[in-house]
Parts: structure tokens; C-alpha cells; sequence
């Protein structure tokens, strides 16, 4: 008997997910249907701007280490490299016609930087196993009876599946599809929603008063991102507040009202400096040149450093 899927959400996710599901049906001769829906007139509009529209795959790092950068949530990203590893992901991509490069920081991209190469063979190989894709398809509804599914779109009801995948990405890029629905087709199907957090952005100040410096990137200073919490890097100033990686990797720790501080007194191994230390620093560097520097003069070294 016919096992129907329906993967709603033709990204990345749905695309591999298909993929996956496509590799698996043919392992234990099954007979499965597989249709992908999207919203959008074409699939993956996010994953061609993703990498600055060269498109990093993932990265060479052990497990262990890039548990790490998933705050909190370690575990779940650790069984997720336990079931499909990263070495798998590779030798996936080279298996479809993908060759892979691997920079010094460690991000592995395709060997041409190119996104597209990256889509195309996915969607070569959707071809190859018969996978459906149904643009301008977005779902609205999805209601479950006993063993099934049935999907609509338009007030329209589909066809029943078997198993439903829901992978249409969070709420991150609105133009690309992105707006949110899988949260609330997961709610009405009984499922609890962890209240989403803004992450990986910049943020955008009150009273900018470090506009006119729009596009200035200040390197090695440090921000308190919470209480005492002080994280280095580097900051990019933007015509509405602030960005760069010390911002973006650590904006999901920030909400609306929160104030942050800058630290432009820091040495290279990334200890911040306080202004008393530099004020003795000054004056002792004075007082060996003598009259040459003044009290004054020092005192205006001290205002441009901070």
C-alpha cells in the first residue's frame, strides 16, 4: 500500500528532508508518494542569500566543540550529530556532484562559493527520486484523523497523507517565505510553542547618537551584553544602532529596553582596561617626558581613548 508525505516548506530543511525520506523509501522498498509544498513561486529563496550567497554548509569543528555554540539547547543538537553527523553531511554533499572546500575558521563551503551550485544539485536529485513540488502552495490548515492527515490551502482540502513533515523555517525573512506558519500549524495541532527570541541580528539603538560613524568597524573592544556578562569582539556601527559579530553572536541574550556598554580600552590578549589604570599609565608617561606633556593634554587623551 501507497504511503503518501507531505513536507510543507520547500527550504532547505523540506528539500533534505524529502531527500532523506526519498533514500529511505528505496533501502526498505517502499511505495511512497512524496509531495513538497511552497509558499513561493520557487524553493530555498533563504538558503541563496544564506553565507552571503555562498552558502556554508557546515563546519569542520568536532562534535563536542560545536555543541558548544548551540546556548542551551546542547543536548538536542548533540543527538541530532549523533543520528546524522556532520562527516555525513559531507560525503552527502560530494555524493550529489557538490565538491566541498573547508576555510581556515573552519566553515565549510561548496568549492565554487556559489548557493546556487548548492540548490541545484538538490533539487537535480528531487527530479532523480520523483519528488512533487508544488509552488504558490501555501498550507493554512492540517487537521488529523485516526492515521492521517489532510492538508489545505485556499479553504481547499488537498489529499490525506500518511506523515506530515513540517519544515517552513522560522520567522526570520519574511520575503523568502519565512513568516511564521509552522509555529502555528504545530500549535493547532496540539503542540507546545517555545516562545521564539530574535538571534543572530543586529540592533538598533535609541537615540543613535554614533550614526554620522555609519559603517565604522572598531576591532577588539568588549560589550556587556547582560549584567557583567562582557563578550569580545569586533562592532560594526549601522545607521540605526549597532552590529558586527560581538552583536550578532550574542544578540539572542538581549531584549527591548536592554542598555549596552562598550569597552574600547582592551589589550590584545582581550582584557578590558579601566580608565584609572590608563590615567596612571598617561601620567606616568608624562611625568618621563617631562613638561612636554601636560596635565591637559593628558586628560584629552584619556576622553578620545574612552
Amino acid at each position: 500500500m501507497k504511503q503518501n508525505i507531505a513536507i510543507i516548506g520547500g527550504g532547505a530543511s523540506g528539500l533534505f528532508s524529502a531527500l532523506q525520506a526519498a533514500i529511505t523509501k528505496e533501502i526498505l522498498h517502499k511505495d511512497v508518494s512524496i509531495t513538497i509544498f511552497e509558499s513561493q513561486e520557487t524553493a530555498a529563496r533563504k538558503l541563496l542569500i544564506t553565507g552571503s550567497s555562498q552558502c556554508n554548509i557546515t563546519n569542520s569543528a568536532s562534535q563536542e566543540n560545536m555543541v558548544t555554540h548551540y546556548h542551551g539547547k546542547e543536548k538536542e543538537v548533540d543527538s541530532i550529530l549523533t543520528h546524522y553527523s556532520v562527516k555525513e553531511t559531507i560525503q552527502y554533499f560530494k555524493h550529489i556532484g557538490v565538491p566541498l572546500r573547508t576555510r581556515e575558521d573552519g566553515k565549510i563551503f561548496p568549492s565554487s562559493f556559489s548557493s546556487k551550485d548548492v540548490l541545484h544539485a538538490l533539487l537535480k536529485e528531487c527530479k532523480k527520486y520523483n519528488i512533487h513540488i508544488s509552488y504558490n502552495s501555501r498550507i493554512e490548515k492540517i487537521t488529523h484523523n485516526n492515521s492521517s492527515f489532510t492538508a489545505f490551502t485556499n479553504n481547499s482540502k488537498i489529499t490525506s497523507f500518511d506523515t506530515v513533515i513540517i519544515a517552513t523555517g522560522g520567522f526570520t525573512f519574511p520575503r523568502t517565505g519565512s513568516i511564521g506558519d509552522g509555529y502555528r500549524l504545530a500549535k493547532e495541532m496540539g503542540h507546545t510553542i517555545i516562545t521564539p527570541k530574535v538571534a543572530l541580528t543586529g540592533v538598533k539603538v535609541h537615540d543613535n547618537a554614533l550614526h554620522t560613524l555609519s559603517g565604522l568597524t572598531l576591532e577588539n573592544l568588549a560589550v556587556e551584553i547582560t549584567n557583567n556578562n562582557w563578550k569580545n569582539g569586533s562592532l560594526l556601527v549601522t545607521h540605526e544602532g549597532l552590529s558586527g559579530p560581538v552583536i550578532i553572536n550574542n544578540s539572542r541574550y538581549l531584549n527591548t529596553g536592554d542598555t549596552i556598554k562598550v569597552c574600547y580600552l582592551v589589550d590584545k590578549k582581550g582584557v578590558r582596561r579601566m580608565a584609572k589604570e590608563l590615567q596612571k599609565e598617561i601620567s606616568s608617561l608624562s611625568q618621563s617626558m617631562g613638561k612636554v606633556c601636560s596635565k591637559q593634554f593628558s586628560q584629552h587623551t584619556l576622553f578620545l581613548l574612552l
